[in-house]
């Protein structure tokens, strides 16, 4: 099933931009999270945006509206990623490449480890470090 950004536009009553339509695109379309730089890149690259402002604004837009996930790596930058579904990452810890992981088997033990605490369980974040294909075959620096 396609996901089309004007539909969840329309169903979130946010408006029609031509950046904030890309950057919705960009976000579903891309397999790992993205910065916000890295989304600013695309849309400069394609003509669309010459001010980060503007993908920063859309960004926290797409946030407080729950079309998108932020989470912060240990490398101190923000990432951005279209909602869908529950699932964690792994990251290269030499050139950053980062793909998803669509498993979780912790789910049972966060539950119970975060009840036992006194805690309502509400969210959590994991993710995989280790070295890439490409990466594992250079030298680390």
């Amino acid at each position: 099933m396609k996901i089309n950004a004007l539909d969840i536009l329309k169903e979130k009553g946010l408006s029609n931009t031509g950046p904030r339509k890309r950057i919705l695109e960009i976000l579903i379309g891309d397999q790992a999270p993205l910065s916000a730089s890295e989304v600013f890149k695309k849309l400069e690259f394609e003509g669309l945006c010459h001010n980060e402002s503007t993908v920063y604004r859309n960004l926290q837009k797409f946030l407080e509206a729950e079309i998108i996930q932020s989470f912060t790596l240990n490398d101190g930058i923000a990432r951005f990623e279209f909602k869908k579904g529950h699932h964690h990452h792994i990251v290269c810890i030499k050139c950053k490449k980062m793909d998803c992981l669509n498993l979780c088997q912790v789910e049972k033990l966060f539950d119970e480890a975060i009840k036992k605490h006194g805690f309502m369980p509400v969210s959590h974040h994991l993710e995989f470090y280790g070295l890439c294909k490409g990466c594992s075959t250079s030298p680390l620096k």
